[in-house]
């Protein structure tokens, strides 16, 4: 079966955060051409993942982090080499409850390019958490980047930037952010 490509303008755009209680911060998504993304792939409604991206100064190192995945820097997550995390669990905001869509990065001839995108598999809790209880690691004969296993979509989706402008708009949200946690 043939891929299905994607690509256009890298941009974060605010979304409210309906999954939060209390004073509820927007969540910043990344969209192409002004769309999050996760409206553009075959993703369970229901599902909603999301970046850990916010409006206001939440996680804003696991925020760099993530954005500094998004241009080659390490995975914010133990992820198998070349693989980034792109949306997580919407409750969560990270992977720790299993819920990753990931896809692979990759920089050639002027073109940013996430490949192979889709749900990872994880290997490495014992037993799901229940509520909000801890959850239990049970991997201590397997290496981190063997605790997930690429699920990709079928058809394949490839999304495509230029890479100039993508670089320009993962740098821009990462002054955005940083400007944050200097605000605390």
């Amino acid at each position: 079966m043939s891929e299905r490509r994607l690509g256009g303008v890298l941009s974060f755009v605010n979304e409210p955060l309906d999954t939060w209680v209390g004073e509820t911060p927007n969540s910043r998504q990344p969209a192409i051409d002004g769309t999050p993304i996760r409206a553009l792939l075959p993703i369970n409604p229901k599902l909603v993942p999301r970046s850990p991206l916010f409006d206001k100064p939440i996680s804003v190192d696991d925020s760099l982090a993530y954005l500094r995945s998004l241009i080659g820097g390490p995975s914010a997550d133990e992820l198998r080499e070349g693989r980034i995390g792109l949306l997580f669990c919407a409750s969560c905001l990270d992977s720790s409850c299993g819920t990753l869509l990931a896809g692979d990065l990759a920089f050639d001839h002027g073109v940013a390019r996430w490949m192979n995108i889709g749900f990872e598999e994880e290997h490495f809790w014992s037993m799901k958490r229940i509520g909000w209880g801890p959850f239990k690691r049970n991997v201590t004969d397997q290496p981190p980047a063997e605790w997930w296993t690429p699920q990709p979509f079928d058809p394949p989706i490839v999304i495509e930037f230029d890479e100039a402008q993508y670089r320009a708009a993962v740098a821009s949200e990462i002054d955005r952010t940083q400007k944050l946690k200097e605000s605390t």
